[in-house]
């Protein structure tokens, strides 16, 4: 069963919070590597392989993604930037064994590209991830796109998000709710207002490869969390997979409504074998 720790790309997340760690040269040497999505097949470094399943990506030859912990980014000049999560030691030094690999030496040998650092290699190979369309099919229908004026928005959290491409309301069994999902270039974006006394909302937009693996979820409420909801891909919606996240919440097209009483902790899997974490603690 394949499980891929989903890329969060440096140019594309806006990080929590950030250091900056000064290195050589980032754009490395060697072969011109095209921009692209890369999974991780091995990364060797101490005298050990590392192997677990990791996306990068590739742009103007800087190298960004997310490491066994945090995620990182390389600009031009060398500087490393990363979020600063804290970590084991264990998985810090996988993070900086990746960032030094890929600031190395680069041979692109068909599809397979090779990345020598000067204490650590990283091999490498190009993929195609799925488009917001791809993964949710409502995108891709003739249902007709929203009115902005008629969404609720709660002005004091930055008002009506911006510029998505397409906006398609989900039918919704809860009274005080709307749900929506819409999409931005290659983000899968989704809001959810209520109409309480103090009008609230949340919108949010995530790159759509990261749905692949990860629950998708937003928190909306006020003084007090009302729904916890988030974003299940067509994929993941078969019928026995309904029938289990039915016991934890509602299933409302591909938003998932949990009950705020109920712990989740589920792993769902598609007919390919592919796995989703849905974790109720990535959400509180």
């Amino acid at each position: 069963m394949k499980r891929w720790k989903a890329v969060a790309t440096w140019w594309w997340v806006a990080a929590i919070a950030l250091v900056t760690v000064a290195c050589g040269n980032g754009a490395g040497s060697g072969d011109v590597v095209p921009d692209s999505t890369w999974e991780l097949l091995s990364l060797e470094f101490d005298g050990r392989a590392f192997d677990e399943p990791l996306l990068l990506s590739s742009r103007e030859q800087l190298f960004g993604g997310s490491g066994a912990c945090n995620d990182f980014g390389v600009e031009a000049d060398g500087t490393v930037v990363q979020t600063a999560v804290g970590c084991d030691d264990e998985s810090e030094r996988v993070d900086e064994a990746l960032i030094n690999a890929v600031q190395g030496r680069r041979q692109l040998d068909g599809e397979r590209l090779t990345i020598e650092g000067s204490f650590a290699t990283v091999v490498l190979r190009p993929i195609v991830l799925p488009t917001p369309v791809e993964l949710f099919s409502v995108l891709a229908s003739d249902a007709p796109d929203i009115d902005l004026a008629t969404l609720i928005f709660d002005e004091e959290a930055g008002g009506p998000p911006q510029d998505w491409d397409r906006m398609i309301r989900v039918d919704a069994d809860i009274e005080l709710a709307e749900f929506v999902i819409g999409s931005n270039g290659h983000s899968v974006c989704s809001h959810i207002g209520l109409a309480t006394e103090r009008p609230t909302s949340g919108s949010s937009c995530q790159p759509a490869h990261r749905l692949q693996s990860r629950f998708f979820a937003m928190v909306v409420g006020y003084p007090e969390p009302v729904v916890h909801a988030g974003l299940i891909p067509d994929a993941f919606l078969s019928d026995g997979n309904v029938q289990r996240l039915q016991e934890f919440g509602t299933v409302m097209g591909n938003f998932f409504v949990i009950n705020l009483d109920t712990a989740v902790n589920l792993t769902l899997t598609d007919g390919e074998g592919n796995s989703y974490e849905l974790d109720r603690a990535q959400i509180n």
